[in-house]
C-alpha cells in the first residue's frame, strides 16, 4: 500500500466529515459506508471478502460490527463502529467482552473520525491497553496516516511475534508545536503518551504507545547494528528486557513478547518501567539517552 494512497484517503475523509458531518452523525450505517469502510480498504482489508473481513460477526452472545481475520481465518481484531460523534467509551466494555470470549487479541472502537485500538489480554487497566488513537480531523493527514498503520493488514496479521519496522520520516517534518523531551529526562505523566522517537540519525520513528516505546527503540538499535546477540541478554532485577530467547532467568516465558531481528523483547512493563528500559537499551548500545528525544501527545 503506497503511503500516498493512505494520505489521500485521510484527506478525503476529512473533507467528508467537514461537509457531511451532520448527516453522518445521524446514522451508524452512513458512518460505516462513508468513513470506516474506505479506511479499512486502503489499509489492505477487502471488506467484501469474507476470508478477510466478517461484518456483523456473532461473538459471545453479541454481535461485532467487523471482525478482521488473521491468516488462519480467526479474528485478529474486532471493531465496534458507532455513528459519527458518538462517545467511543459507549462500546468499549462490550468490545472487551467480545474479544475475551472469542480469544481475539485486539479490539477497536470508532465513530469514523476517531479510532481507539486496544490489546485485549494485557493485564492492566483498560486505558493502559491502548495501542493507538487516531483522530482523522484532529491529527494532521500525515500523523493520522502513520498512526492508522497499526491497522494495516500485514501489520495486524504479523504483529503477534515480530515488531514491525517502525515508520520513519525525516526529522525536518517535525511539527513545530510538538513537545520534545530528551530520553534522559523523560517522565511518564497522566494523559500523555509517546508519539515519535527521534534517534540521533535524522529520522523520526513512530511510537504509538508507552508499551511499544522500548520495542520500537530496540528495533531501531538492531537495524543500525547497535544491538545484537552479542549485547544480550539485558536484565533488570530477575527479569530480562531483551534476550536471544523469550525466557526469563527463572525459566518463565515472556508475557508480552515482540521480536526484533534475532532478539526478543519483553514488553509487559508499565509506562515508567518502559522508559527505564529504553534508557537501558540505549546505554547497552553504547549511546547516550540524552541524544534521543521523544515527542509526546496528549490523550485529551
Amino acid at each position: 500500500m503506497p503511503l500516498e494512497d493512505l494520505l489521500k484517503t485521510i484527506e478525503t475523509l476529512q473533507a467528508r466529515i467537514r461537509d457531511h458531518g451532520v448527516l453522518l452523525s445521524q446514522n451508524e450505517i452512513r458512518t460505516r459506508y462513508a468513513l470506516v469502510d474506505p479506511l479499512l480498504r486502503v489499509l489492505g482489508w477487502d471488506v467484501g471478502n469474507p476470508s478477510e473481513v466478517v461484518p456483523e460477526q456473532d461473538a459471545s452472545g453479541g454481535r461485532a460490527d467487523y471482525a478482521l481475520l488473521d491468516g488462519n481465518g480467526k479474528p485478529a481484531v474486532i471493531i465496534e463502529a458507532k455513528r459519527l460523534d458518538r462517545s467511543l467509551t459507549d462500546g468499549l466494555h462490550q468490545s472487551i467482552a467480545y474479544c475475551v470470549g472469542e480469544g481475539t487479541p485486539f479490539f477497536g472502537v470508532t465513530d469514523g473520525r476517531r479510532w481507539a485500538i486496544y490489546e485485549t489480554f494485557r493485564q492492566v487497566a483498560v486505558n493502559e491497553k491502548l495501542v493507538t488513537e487516531v483522530d482523522i480531523l484532529g491529527d494532521s493527514p500525515a500523523g493520522a496516516s502513520l498512526k492508522a498503520l497499526e491497522l494495516w493488514r500485514p501489520n495486524v496479521v504479523g504483529r503477534h511475534s515480530v515488531v514491525k519496522r517502525p515508520v520513519e520520516v525525516p526529522a525536518a517534518q517535525a511539527d513545530s508545536e510538538s513537545s520534545w523531551i530528551r530520553l534522559s529526562e523523560l517522565r511518564v505523566e497522566t494523559r500523555t503518551k509517546p508519539e515519535w522517537l527521534q534517534p540521533p540519525s535524522g529520522v523520526q520513528v513512530s511510537t504509538p504507545s508507552w508499551t511499544m516505546l522500548a520495542a520500537h527503540l530496540a528495533q531501531w538499535l538492531v537495524d543500525v547494528g547497535r544491538l545484537s546477540e552479542a549485547t544480550a541478554p539485558i536484565q533488570v532485577g530477575n527479569r530480562y528486557v531483551l534476550a536471544p530467547e523469550p525466557t526469563h532467568p527463572d525459566g518463565k516465558p515472556f508475557k508480552r513478547v515482540k521480536r526484533a531481528g534475532p532478539l526478543f523483547i519483553e514488553t509487559n512493563y508499565s509506562g515508567a518501567d518502559t522508559v527505564r528500559n529504553a534508557r537501558l537499551l540505549v546505554e547497552r548500545a553504547e549511546m547516550q539517552p540524552s541524544d534521543f528525544r521523544v515527542r509526546l501527545a496528549n490523550r485529551g
